[in-house]
């Protein structure tokens, strides 16, 4: 093609070519699994049109004549297949149209097509599965189990059905068959780490710490995931083991492969650990320099390295950090880490019980969120030394 002068020919197959691989590539971004087909043979339909054009103005009625004597052959072996052609449809559209419904908030439509897509595919198990999470997550648990149940009979091998069964459970506080369902999940995919923090969960409130940690570490180990890293060493913080989860939050915050923003979060987790369990701002500051010099541009963790850093002042921090809820609860509780610290312990409890105004709870129940769950603990210690 390129050593010498391209024919005619040879320039519409190259175009053919050219315009069928740009076709694909833009039109699956799309998921349209029909459009592909349609642009490249769009091109064959119109050179046909241009080439039977030709030959009528020629008035060539045998070649017209062969031609659509062959369309009719080949339509009459392609007949019977038409009329049937609604039930060999394979892709299903309605799935993924419901997938991507459920993904922008609207489960009422998107349940409408996963209904459809569940009923035309007998043999399909991820639409009951989907429609078991919307139900369960709209407060209908009990119609919910069933379309799960469901999944798994369509698909006996599916961790995450068997998985989302063993949340059923125990949200239901059915401890033990929810493990059953975990193991059974496990045994499928011994690497999952949703199914290894699940089983995690069930040790931790059956009270076997032995088998907790052993799972949370496995859950590490085996799925290699810096999130799972995260949640193990935040548990690691809960059960007292602050080395543990400061090499965690090393780990990740090493980790090029994770997103940036994972691995500025987990230098931060890692500076306020060693600060609170140690008691001294240098130990910390390995990790707030880090923050400073690899992740500057995530300004709600430099802002606050810099403040315990000893860079800027509170007035100077409170001002940069006056950006919603979530950045001022976050300021406040470092103000109160950075006073603890230097043994201002009244002052400390009122910066803490600042950064605890944002949770929804009533205040004798311990908070799930960060800082929030930082700043209970903290004010409990203070409460105990100040009496």
């Amino acid at each position: 093609m390129f050593l010498r002068r391209p024919s005619k020919d040879q320039l519409l197959i190259t175009g053919c070519t050219i315009i069928s691989f740009l076709s694909i590539i833009l039109f699956k971004a799309s998921d349209r699994y029909r459009l592909p087909t349609t642009v490249l043979l769009s091109v064959f339909a119109a050179a046909a049109g241009w080439h039977i054009y030709r030959r009528w103005r020629l008035g060539d009625q045998r070649f017209l004549v062969r031609a659509f004597l062959i369309l009719i052959v080949l339509g009459v072996l392609c007949w019977p297949d038409w009329p049937d052609l609604e039930n060999r449809k394979i892709a299903r559209h309605d799935f993924h149209t419901a997938v991507h419904l459920s993904s922008v908030g609207r489960l009422d439509e998107a349940l409408q097509h996963f209904q459809t897509s569940m009923d035309t595919f007998p043999w399909d198990p991820d639409s009951p599965y989907h429609i078991g999470r919307v139900l369960i997550s709209k407060g209908d648990r009990d119609k919910g189990l069933e379309f799960l149940q469901e999944s798994l009979r369509r698909e006996p091998h599916f961790p995450d059905a068997i998985n989302e069964i063993a949340r059923y459970y125990l949200a239901q506080g059915d401890l033990k068959t929810a493990e059953l369902h975990v193991q059974d999940s496990i045994r499928l995919n011994p690497t999952e780490k949703d199914s290894l923090l699940l089983l995690a969960e069930i040790y931790r409130r059956q009270g076997k710490r032995t088998d907790e940690l052993a799972t949370l570490e496995k859950a590490v180990l085996e799925s290699k995931n810096a999130e799972a890293a995260m949640y193990v060493a935040d548990r690691m913080i809960d059960l007292g083991n602050s080395p543990q989860a400061i090499s965690l939050f090393k780990i990740v915050m090493n980790a090029h492969d994770a997103d940036r923003h994972l691995r500025a979060r987990a230098a931060m987790a890692a500076g306020i650990t060693a600060v609170r369990f140690y008691n001294d701002i240098a130990i910390g500051r390995q990790f707030f320099d880090a923050i400073l010099a690899d992740f500057g541009e995530f300004r709600f963790f430099a802002w606050q390295a810099e403040f315990l850093r000893g860079d800027i002042s509170v007035d100077e921090l409170k001002r940069r950090m006056a950006r919603g809820a979530e950045w001022e609860t976050a300021a406040a509780y470092v103000i109160g880490l950075s006073l603890r610290v230097r043994g201002d312990l009244k002052g400390a409890a009122v910066a803490y019980k600042e950064c605890l105004e944002t949770v929804k709870k009533e205040r004798a129940i311990r908070p799930d969120g960060l800082p929030q769950k930082w700043a209970w603990d903290d004010l409990q210690r203070i409460q105990n030394q100040i009496q």
